[in-house]
């Protein structure tokens, strides 16, 4: 046995690095210089945009993390008096509703909603 032992510790995987190496934080970093106000405005003017700027929905909210796009929520509760999904699923349809009201939600919304769906 301690003959087997030692040939694998001698061995090196030459596929996935190990746990080692690997970032331990995800790929979506907080944007600098951000502001919740500014990009509800932004994002207030793309839904209001003859024919809604998708582009302008798309490049605010994938450059911005989780905890940034749950203060753009707040922020645009407050600048205009409705949610700021409620806006988003009035003005867009089908995958891009799904993936953009998916992105709004936090971690744990998003599990709970896709485990409620994986249930039925």
């Amino acid at each position: 046995m301690s003959f087997i032992q030692a040939f694998l510790q001698q061995t090196v995987y030459l596929g996935l690095p190990d746990e080692s190496v690997l970032p331990k934080e995800g790929t979506v970093t907080a944007a600098p210089n951000f502001s919740p106000n500014g990009d509800a405005g932004v994002l207030d003017k793309a839904i209001k945009a003859k024919g809604v700027d998708e582009n302008t929905i798309i490049d605010v909210l994938v450059k911005r993390s989780n905890e940034q796009r749950q203060q753009i929520k707040e922020a645009y509760q407050q600048s205009s008096g409705k949610p700021l999904e409620s806006a988003l699923k009035s003005a867009l349809k089908g995958e891009l509703e799904d993936v953009v009201l998916a992105l709004l939600r936090t971690p744990a919304q998003y599990d709970a909603q896709q485990l409620k769906l994986s249930m039925k």
